[in-house]
């Protein structure tokens, strides 16, 4: 993920080809990235369309249905792609899509904090800027506009194969963060509140629901760095290498609530 970041980022913001080979060594850390690599390389070779077609792909890709059983028969006639698929959607089950069905029943931040917040708020976030007129060359910078768009377009590729579960989510963990991005960029400006009138009313209002939606996703990563990252790391960090001394940084706070 911040390999293609990195390489998009740093070849929008100073167009060095040598920032292309960044992104294209991004599918040699992980398969997938192969396909999720493509949408960045679309906008970067298409730069030049109307935010409209943008904007109209990504609203399509909400009400198109591609038929799950043609892809995956395809995949299967090139042997390494059916070995890669294979561990995302096996016999008509996606592994990761049993595992949130298993979070169902855990605490609130868990079961929102790991996919839903994360999905539904980098979508809410899009709109704000879509509706609040913030997707033009007037508003945004050329950096702003070439990863909103990579954003939109990485939005519409997991939701056109939102039937390979695993491959969604990752693929819209990513567009998530080339909108926010956008969004923080545009923040450091101040661009994000110079609208005036009902169209102030109206990005304050879905900038708070876009916060909101992402609160269990705050909570869910805080609550895992918690549980899961030794105490020692804050002072002693080779301690942690020692299982009988190590403890979480969670027993701790138990020591003391």
């Amino acid at each position: 993920m911040w390999i293609l970041f990195n390489g998009v980022f740093s070849y929008l913001q100073t167009h060095k080809k040598r920032y292309l080979w960044l992104i294209l060594a991004a599918p040699l850390v992980h398969f997938m990235y192969f396909v999720i690599s493509l949408p960045a390389i679309f906008v970067i070779f298409f730069k030049k369309l109307s935010p409209k077609i943008f904007i109209l792909i990504y609203f399509s890709s909400f009400f198109i249905n591609i038929n799950p059983v043609d892809v995956i028969n395809k995949f299967k006639k090139n042997n390494l792609a059916e070995k890669k698929i294979s561990g995302y959607y096996q016999n008509g089950v996606d592994p990761y899509l049993s595992r949130i069905e298993a979070q169902k029943n855990t605490v609130w931040y868990a079961r929102f904090g790991n996919r839903d917040a994360l999905i539904y708020g980098g979508n809410a976030f899009a709109l704000t800027l879509i509706l609040g007129g913030f997707f033009n060359k007037k508003r945004m910078t050329k950096l702003e506009m070439g990863l909103f768009s990579v954003g939109l377009m990485m939005a519409s590729l997991a939701n056109l194969s939102n039937f390979v579960f695993t491959f969604y989510t990752r693929t819209m963990a990513n567009a998530v963060l080339y909108i926010l991005a956008t969004v923080v960029l545009l923040a450091i400006r101040g661009e994000l509140l110079r609208n005036n009138g009902s169209k102030l009313i109206l990005t304050r209002i879905m900038l708070w629901i876009s916060i909101l939606i992402f609160v269990p996703k705050v909570v869910y990563t805080l609550a895992n760095i918690i549980y899961y990252t030794s105490f020692y790391m804050l002072a002693a960090p080779f301690l942690g290498w020692l299982p009988d001394l190590n403890v979480s940084i969670r027993e701790v706070l138990g020591w003391f609530l």
